[in-house]
């Protein structure tokens, strides 16, 4: 709402007031028009129409039968819609007195301002993507897919809607090679591959098929399956394979060319790398800033490496210890039971910890779970699941079992802490159970938060003796530096004009890594510019944090009250963060909780 009010200001061509008042301004003082949770339930609607794919994950039944809109037409609407409530959201936030509000404005204002950044910056026309494109996130359909009666009419119509979906991701792509905003060949020629392998499976082996048939078997939804199995075997081999057949076409023949790996290299790149550095890690630092950040914390943390290094006998440098270690049968798993089988066993003892650094623990579980065969090429060594059930719904950490030979056994420990408990299983389950957030707090992610809250419980293990020998000790460094590594390789290919081979080059020379992991990664860097790195950046403003607060409060820091606050918040961007943890130290030290 729009309050006119009168203003003696001597404005020239303010010809509206003077027909009120000669000298006059006539001003709109604005004043709020919708509440906070107006705006926040807006957002949120609006998002789920938007983005029906999440929607689904997220439990909702909206547009259960569609995939996302991806037309010019869409885009211009979200952002109207998002501009409105930026503005709406500016204005009330003055008005706004107890800091729940407060903070839940802010984290709006974050959300809505790095979406609107996106649209500015075109990051569509790039959607070229080997690890979340729709060459993977189609065949991971049916694990989030509800398939009772409803479900599996509109898990069919999903795949129908494919084609459509097709057309438009297709526009977009072309639209990029027009205006200079495309995705480098390396990342063409894996998702290429990843079409290609799709293709190769008949229609009825299809994970689309026996996916949803386990699903609808698994919670006993589907007692006469015959129909289903027809149906969804049709829709397949009558649309989602044309589909893929088009993509393929237009990935071989149109999509070709030597696009640098840079985004700053690329039309209007400099500027959408400062926005993805501060979407990814809600942070206003400069790629030479963060580059310099990387340098000096891989020059400490290679110091710790080599000194465990020489305490074990090593006499050379820190590469050829590392290429000691990772030529030694002992050090590498026999086979891939025995890699699913050791992360269940790092999983039973990071469990163990637990009490000496939560009061509570949430209630969901979480299961290991070997990835994949479709998605294990292009993926990294572990990543982690939400289950898509409730707050009680299991989490799945899933492992990368391809080439055992070539993963390190003395890494685990610190991934198990990263992807599992305490790490993003505890924040993302314990989000979940935070009724008194809305959802966007409690659903939304933030990289530099929740990669940053995961590589911080890394060092809880070493806080609480985890890593029981020295080569464990060196797969937590190891890690540590890997995420350091990751400042210097990110900044260096998109913003200082670094070759793919130099980013690999710098991985070989400093990290204790396979080869096939260091290809994924960096590739994986060049196609999704800043999101790499949250990991370090988050984790050091979450010991920042810590630290304040122990300096503060002295004897009475009890770190499980510390991590019961970083948990209970969903997820923020840095400086809010900071600002919640500021103002429970302030009660803490006045003794008002």
């Amino acid at each position: 709402m729009l309050r006119l009010a009168l203003l003696v200001l001597p404005v020239v061509g303010a010809t509206v007031a003077a027909t009120l008042c000669p000298g006059c301004l006539l001003v709109a003082e604005e004043t709020p028009s919708l509440t906070l949770a107006e705006i926040s339930d807006q957002y949120w609607n609006q998002l789920l129409r938007a983005k029906p794919l999440q929607a689904t994950r997220w439990g909702y039944d909206w547009n259960r039968d569609r995939l996302p809109d991806l037309t010019g037409e869409h885009r211009e609407k979200r952002s109207f819609d998002l501009r409105y409530l930026l503005a709406e959201l500016r204005t009330l936030r003055p008005y706004l007195q107890d800091e729940t509000s407060k903070t839940d404005a802010d984290v709006l204002s974050f959300l809505i301002e790095r979406e609107l950044g996106e649209l500015e910056h075109r990051f569509y026309e790039r959607g070229l993507d080997q690890m979340y494109g729709p060459q993977v996130w189609l065949l991971n359909l049916p694990q989030d897919h509800p398939m009772g009666p409803q479900g599996r009419k509109d898990y069919l119509e999903r795949l129908r809607d494919f084609p459509r979906f097709m057309e438009e991701y297709l526009a977009n792509l072309r639209q990029g090679l027009g205006s200079g905003n495309r995705q480098p060949q390396v990342v063409v020629d894996r998702v290429l591959r990843q079409v290609e392998e799709i293709l190769e499976v008949p229609e009825q082996d299809s994970p689309l098929v026996w996916g949803a048939l386990n699903s609808a078997r698994k919670k006993r939804w589907l007692l006469w399956e015959e129909p289903f199995h027809e149906e969804v075997v049709a829709a397949v081999k009558e649309s989602v394979y044309p589909a893929f057949r088009r993509f393929r076409s237009f990935l071989a023949l149109e999509y070709q060319g030597a696009a640098e790996p840079g985004l700053h290299q690329q039309n209007g790149g400099e500027s959408a790398y400062v926005h993805r550095i501060w979407y990814h890690t809600s942070l206003r630092k400069s790629p030479g800033e963060i580059h310099q950040i990387g340098l000096d914390l891989m020059e400490s943390l290679q110091q710790d490496m080599l000194a465990i290094a020489q305490s074990m006998g090593h006499e050379g440098d820190l590469a050829a210890f590392q290429e000691q270690l990772l030529a030694d049968p002992a050090n590498v798993f026999e086979d891939r039971k025995a890699v699913t089988a050791a992360a269940g066993a790092e999983l039973e003892r990071a469990k163990a910890i637990l009490p000496a650094l939560f009061h509570r623990q949430p209630k969901a579980g979480v299961e290991v779970k070997a990835l994949e065969a479709h998605r294990e090429k292009d993926a990294p060594a572990g990543y982690y699941h939400r289950g898509s059930g409730g707050p009680d719904s299991p989490g799945t950490y899933y492992v990368n079992t391809s080439m055992p030979e070539q993963r390190p056994r003395f890494n685990l420990p610190a991934l198990t802490l990263h992807e599992a408990v305490p790490g993003h299983h505890f924040q993302a389950a314990w989000a979940e159970e935070m009724d008194s957030l809305p959802e966007f707090r409690r659903r939304l992610y933030i990289p530099a938060f929740g990669e940053g809250w995961a590589l911080y419980a890394e060092l809880l293990g070493e806080e609480q003796g985890l890593y029981e020998t020295p080569l464990q000790r060196f797969g937590m460094l190891t890690y540590q530096a890997w995420r350091a590594a990751r400042l210097v390789v990110d900044t260096g290919i998109h913003g200082m004009g670094w070759s793919r081979e130099q980013a690999l080059d710098y991985f070989r020379q400093n990290l204790a890594l396979p080869e096939t992991e260091i290809q994924n990664e960096i590739d994986r860097y060049i196609m999704w510019p800043g999101q790499s790195l949250a990991y370090m950046l988050g984790s050091l403003e979450i010991q920042r944090l810590r630290q304040k607060a122990e300096r503060r409060l002295g004897d009475r820091f009890d770190v499980r009250d510390f991590h019961g606050l970083i948990l209970s918040q969903g997820s923020l961007p840095l400086a809010v963060l900071e600002k919640v943890v500021d103002r429970w130290l302030e009660k803490r030290a006045t003794g008002r909780s």
